[in-house]
């Protein structure tokens, strides 16, 4: 998209110049480090192969979809030729992407190929570059340029997006597997983590987008994954690549990087209020989920002590108040409800968190506290509710049987203890009446 983006500004003509123009200020390509032997002793497969190398850039907190990372798959031909391929290419304007988005139908990604040095561009402005060469056989190489180049057709470039299972960052490391005449062997000392510490490592500054991904992603998240599972993220994918050696048939080993290339981060050349924005600054704690929900519960509970003596008073101002939690626990329930039953996502079932948060909250405990608060069925709406405010707080609050966030463990805490005194209210009531 970066690209898209510089090509908008400058004109084709002026970018491919410009280009030319940094290539001597910061050139990117590194001087061979080995004596090359005449060309003449080589086979003609080995001369024609050409050099594959994955290309990383550091996360781009900017946009929250670059949070992660991201890789090109860089194939530089013996007659000069130079492309980097993209995995990642998507259009925010197709048909229905919206709509694709939140189902999970994601089938708007593609495969695309562009001149290294421009992709290399729509990076270097915003994050630093590693370039891992692949220790791969000449037939290896001219295999995965080959398997690339026939990607590249239009009824094969296109594929479902999986953020957690098919993407940009695992897409290349099945065609190196698919290509290799033996088989890659991971560092077996590699870190075992869950796929939620993964994205949790990767988002540090935006405190709301933590909660959101707490709220979406279920149980499964939770479970510890090998260091093939971990690919899904370029960030890591980077370190994996780093200790691993190819197999052969015969069993030799060698590394799977044979050098590596670093291109710190460079300066936007102009001025634009894009390229040049400010560092994105964490969340402030007091405007953290964490801290809001805590302050609205204190006003709550503070408030509620102040009028508790007050009967009417306190009564609906309780009823209101619970209305309005669960107005928001079932629209918040309806959407993890979706998610969880009918989206096409991953790792979103089974999720806890619909204990505490439901669309029954929407369709029988609102419509409960508006019309049957005279009836003994809130009473019973009331005590479901606790019943499953009670075991969100046990089952994932204090046994963990799912990471939940702070925030939640509060609102559902709020939850229960206004439906505790929703009940509290109508037993004073009821007793005053038969009195």
């Amino acid at each position: 998209m970066r690209i898209d983006i510089l090509l908008k500004k400058e004109g084709i003509l002026h970018l491919l110049s410009f280009g030319v123009f940094l290539s001597l200020l910061f050139p990117f390509r590194v001087a061979a480090q080995k004596i090359v032997p005449d060309s003449s002793s080589k086979s003609s497969l080995e001369r024609d192969a050409p050099l594959i190398s994955f290309i990383f850039n550091t996360p781009v907190e900017r946009e929250v979809y670059s949070i992660y990372g991201h890789l090109g798959v860089r194939v530089q031909g013996k007659d000069g030729a130079d492309f980097t391929y993209n995995y990642g290419v998507f259009d925010f304007d197709a048909p229905n992407f919206t709509i694709n988005f939140i189902t999970g139908c994601m089938d708007d990604f593609r495969l695309d190929k562009v001149p290294s040095h421009l992709y290399m561009r729509g990076y270097i402005y915003d994050a630093d570059l590693y370039e891992l060469e692949l220790n791969l056989l000449p037939e290896e190489a001219k295999k995965m340029e080959a398997y690339l180049e026939d990607n590249l057709q239009p009824e094969k470039a296109f594929y479902r997006y999986n953020f957690l299972f098919d993407n940009c960052s695992t897409r290349p490391y099945d065609v190196v597997k698919e290509i290799l005449s033996g088989r890659i062997e991971l560092d077996a000392n590699a870190p075992m983590l869950s796929r939620r510490e993964m994205l949790d490592h990767c988002n540090t500054k935006r405190a709301w987008y933590k909660l959101g991904t707490d709220l979406s992603l279920g149980s499964q998240t939770d479970k510890t994954v090998s260091p093939e599972e971990q690919v899904f993220l370029p960030v890591y994918l980077i370190d994996i690549m780093r200790g691993a050696q190819i197999v052969s048939a015969e069993g030799e080993k060698r590394p799977l990087v044979k050098e590596e290339h670093f291109y710190p981060q460079q300066p936007f050349p102009y001025a634009d209020p894009y390229f040049n924005a400010a560092p994105v600054a964490p969340t402030p704690m007091w405007l953290s989920p964490t801290f809001v929900f805590a302050f609205i519960a204190s006003l709550i509970l503070l408030f509620l002590l102040l009028i508790r003596k007050r009967n009417n008073l306190y009564w609906h101002s309780s009823r209101t108040l619970l209305i309005i939690l669960f107005l928001i626990q079932g629209i918040a329930g309806s959407v993890i409800f979706f998610l969880t039953f009918f989206s096409l996502h991953p790792l979103v079932s089974p999720n806890w968190n619909l204990l505490f948060l439901n669309p029954l909250h929407l369709l029988v405990g609102v419509p409960s506290l508006l019309f049957l608060s005279k009836t003994k069925l809130l009473e019973y709406v009331m005590g479901l509710n606790i019943v499953g405010q009670i075991s969100y707080i046990l089952l994932l609050g204090i046994i963990g049987i799912q990471t939940s966030h702070p925030a939640l463990i509060i609102l559902a805490a709020t939850s229960l203890l206004l439906s505790f005194t929703i009940i509290q209210c109508k037993t004073q009531r009821t007793y005053e009446q038969k009195k």
